[in-house]
């Protein structure tokens, strides 16, 4: 009856799990080893106490008939072990580190004597893992305290780890890229504190905290087991945790360029004002059973752009291009115009609209020179909850926030760009230990983001409507206002890309459930993750507001084009790049084992099953070209329809082509246009102690 409770048990975590549960893989460790006399004899039935030094908590199990023991679950931090058995003396350890996932080997020898007395042995650090076979790289608490980093992100300290590198940091999404052992930088995992920490569009890092908050990360490369998977690349992040000491930082790191040296060849210093300043604290909330820990940062840049822009002659707004060597050509006559001056009554009323937004010179040569303030502002928050509920369970929760927000200012004031980023991470994970050889694992995670672009200013205005231009829409969703860009040849124009339009939200909610059992020589896990990632998309791209270019073509200058309003090009993107909802489901079971062959032989031995569910676009707005159709792809609604209001292209332009394109169903590919796809991935390696070293693997 009581294994029919644990397996229903069981099931009804994975199910759970579907509905999103993300567990702590891969991070928390172990402690094991044989317990032997002085005659090298295995000792059954001897009690073996772990406790953690920080927080109290304490984990006890007795040996096998082998004399073996392991105890699951612990999380990274210092330990003391106690060995005792009545009629011998009781062994211990005093303090032994133990980082991101790692299996410890002690070697516990008991001799005859009393209880009350003890044998203290001082334990070694570990160079080398003993128990695994993974290639990996563990970065260390004191390294990421005491090296110098740029910025202050713990993920570029994953350059200490041969043959990988660190590609940088987007100050807008504050997403960090990884590349590594030959593989592409959208192929790594990022997991913080077990949790998925990869963004719902690629495999970047986000929702990572600051470096203050973080205690060790672990880099597995090759041959890591089954529990891993997805992406051949692992990063492994622990965040800290609060212990029975109330203990905290505090931090101002300042740039200023009053402190900086001048380039050479410049004659002045561009502006740089540079804060980043925080603190973190934490400590016990109830001793030995709940702690706190928590973390504030901010970043505050303020620099300038510098412009030195090439600019029309101010009397060219008159029409006056005396000034020009080249004598301009009138298009309707063919001949040139009189004194190079062209008449205001032929003047486009549209191209007089935008009088406004040109820029004149201030500098002689016809320059526009100016410095424009680039303020750039980054606030992070962390706060996790550690509870002990009982001895046999612990669960903790974090919550993460990191806002960002650029202003980029054109060159006139009431024109500016705010970009925006808002990420949140939100994590739960619980343990229950249903006996000392049998631990359940379960968890919750969230991470998404809502990044914006726009221009506050000048993007409530329909410029194109209000100049008179045909053929934009006035309503509706496509009456996307704004400020147009127009270049003309020679001269500065009104900046085409400043301030469009965009959003972009995606989530990645997902699941795990994991078993661990130790059977005799056996340390097995058993596992399903499951995770789903959803994108709400509307954006639009330089050309979503309108371009008008103007090379001159007609009357020999690019200005005097625009003046009489003779195009060389224009266009504007239509449909808007609406993406719409899409949701990509990700399944994964897997089974791992430790086979304890011998004492100095271990054995592990995976297998993963790993699932891409079919891609679903709500509107069906994806598009693909089938080769040997010879025709274009176009995806279906949820109703199995092709909503052509949702394509990236005209609708008029899709039925003026038809014949050319087919919906998917008729290529008998799936709506969303990606076809599910499962992997098998067995795992095998071998550590070997020979001897039974511990120096050598």
């Amino acid at each position: 009856m009581k294994k029919i409770t644990t397996l229903l048990a069981l099931l009804l975590w994975l199910q759970a799990a579907r509905l999103g549960l993300q567990a702590q893989v891969g991070t928390e460790g172990a402690i094991l080893g044989v317990v032997t006399d002085t005659t090298g004899a295995v000792v059954a039935g001897t009690e073996v106490t772990v406790t953690n030094l920080d927080t109290g908590l304490k984990k006890t199990m007795v040996t096998d008939a082998g004399g073996n023991f392991e105890v699951l679950a612990l999380p990274r931090g210092p330990y003391s072990v106690s060995v005792s058995l009545p009629g011998f003396k009781t062994w211990a350890v005093t303090r032994t580190e133990l980082t991101v996932g790692e299996r410890k080997r002690l070697s516990p020898v008991l001799e005859v004597g009393e209880v009350t007395q003890k044998i203290t042995v001082e334990a070694t650090a570990e160079l080398i893992q003993t128990e695994k076979s993974s290639l990996e790289t563990v970065v260390e608490e004191k390294q990421i305290r005491e090296l110098p980093l740029n910025g202050r992100n713990p993920v570029e300290l994953v350059r200490l780890v041969p043959g990988v590198r660190y590609i940088g940091k987007d100050n807008y999404d504050q997403q960090s890229t990884v590349q590594g052992m030959g593989n592409r930088d959208d192929q790594t995992e990022f997991k913080l504190d077990g949790l998925n920490a990869n963004t719902g569009i690629d495999e970047h890092g986000a929702g990572i905290p600051n470096v203050d908050t973080i205690a060790q990360f672990n880099v597995e490369t090759a041959d890591f087991s089954a529990e891993h998977g997805r992406n051949p690349l692992q990063v492994i992040i622990v965040s800290k945790s609060g212990t029975n000491e109330f203990h905290g930082t505090a931090w101002e790191f300042l740039r200023n360029d009053k402190l900086d040296a001048r380039n050479t060849f410049a004659t002045s210093k561009p502006k740089l004002r540079r804060n980043q300043f925080g603190f973190t604290f934490g400590g016990p909330i109830v001793k030995d059973r709940t702690h706190f820990f928590g973390s504030y940062e901010g970043i505050r840049i303020r620099q300038e752009q510098i412009y030195n822009s090439p600019t029309i002659a101010p009397e060219m707004l008159q029409g006056d291009f005396s000034s020009l060597s080249v004598p301009l050509k009138d298009p309707l006559t063919g001949q040139p115009f009189l004194g190079n001056k062209i008449p205001e009554d032929r003047f486009s009323g549209a191209s007089k609209f935008f009088f406004p937004y040109i820029l004149l010179p201030n500098s002689p040569g016809n320059l526009f020179k100016a410095v424009a303030p680039l303020p750039n502002e980054t606030y992070e928050y962390m706060i996790r909850i550690d509870h002990q509920v009982t001895n046999k369970q612990k669960i903790y929760g974090r919550w993460i926030g990191i806002h960002n927000k650029v202003t980029n200012l054109y060159y006139k004031p009431d024109v500016t760009s705010n970009a925006k980023d808002d990420q949140y991470n939100v994590g739960v994970n619980y343990d229950y230990a249903l006996s000392p050889t049998m631990l359940l694992n379960v968890g919750v995670s969230s991470l998404r983001s809502f990044n914006t672009d726009d221009d506050p200013a000048t993007g409530k205005t329909n410029f194109t409507q209000e100049a008179g231009i045909r053929g934009f829409p006035t309503a509706g969703r496509e009456a996307w206002v704004g400020l147009p860009g127009i270049s003309f040849a020679g001269y500065t124009g009104i900046n085409s890309n400043f301030g469009d339009p965009y959003r972009l939200w995606w989530q990645t909610i997902g699941g795990n459930a994991s078993l661990s059992l130790i059977r005799r020589k056996h340390s097995l896990v058993f596992g399903y993750q499951f995770d789903h990632r959803t994108t709400l998309a509307r954006h639009g791209s330089c050309c979503v507001k309108g371009t008008f270019d103007f090379n001159g073509q007609y009357t020999g200058d690019g200005f005097a084009d625009y003046l009489l309003g003779y195009l060389d090009s224009s266009g504007r993107n239509y449909p808007l790049q609406t993406f719409g909802m899409n949701h990509s489901p990700y399944s994964a079971l897997f089974i791992q084992d430790s086979w304890k062959i011998h004492p100095n032989l271990t054995l592990n031995l995976g297998l993963r099953w790993d699932y891409w569910h079919e891609k679903s676009f709500v509107r069906g707005n994806g598009g693909t070209f089938d080769v040997k159709l010879g025709k274009a792809i176009a995806g279906e609604d949820n109703n199995g329809e092709v909503d052509l209001t949702a394509q990236t292209v005209a609708p008029f332009l899709a039925k003026a082509t038809e014949g050319l394109w087919i919906p998917a169903s008729q290529a008998h590919i799936p709506p969303g246009l990606f076809k599910a796809n499962g992997y098998v991935s067995p795992r095998v390696g071998i550590a070997w102690r020979p001897k039974g070293s511990n120096d050598l693997v």
